[in-house]
């Protein structure tokens, strides 16, 4: 094992994500462990992620390091290792602050045009960016991550 599981993070329709620490370095990931549903179709969808993330670096998207198989007795899936984003997502945010300063909102707001616009320059499209898939990167609230490209897809945008 190369990484130690610190606590959970969050669960969604296809797994759970995990903080963790490399045994050696100490240095904090988030990795997401998705469950192969069964079908072929599920299996490609997890795999999807994982090419999404892949392919589509920069400073607003979730950064990614690499993606394992994982192989069990009772099921299979994929391990993302992702940066650990510790400023929570948008939405708790949102709720924790019930007023948030213009020029505050107009400096989230324009990362998360910039990152929509990073996708649709690639033909890609997040189809599920709402405040839970944007998470901050430091507990400062001042850089927005995109996350959780699960069911993005390729459209032609022209």
């Amino acid at each position: 094992k190369v990484y130690e599981i610190k606590e959970k993070l969050g669960s969604g329709g296809y797994g759970n994500v995990f903080l963790v620490a490399d045994k050696k370095t100490k240095e904090k990931f988030a990795i997401k462990l998705m469950k192969n549903q069964g079908s072929a179709s599920a299996n490609l969808t997890l795999w999807w992620e994982v090419f999404s993330l892949s392919s589509m670096q920069t400073k607003q998207i979730v950064k990614y390091f690499h993606s394992f198989p994982i192989f069990g007795s009772s099921t299979n899936g994929v391990g993302i290792v992702m940066e650990y984003l510790e400023g929570g997502t948008l939405k708790e945010y949102l709720l924790k602050n019930k007023y948030i300063a213009e020029k505050e909102s107009q400096q989230i707001l324009k990362q998360i045009v910039e990152g929509v616009y990073f996708l649709h320059c690639k033909q890609m499209v997040h189809w599920d960016l709402k405040p839970e898939n944007i998470m901050f990167s430091k507990c400062d609230h001042k850089e927005i991550k995109i996350v959780d490209f699960g069911i993005s897809g390729m459209q032609n945008l022209d």
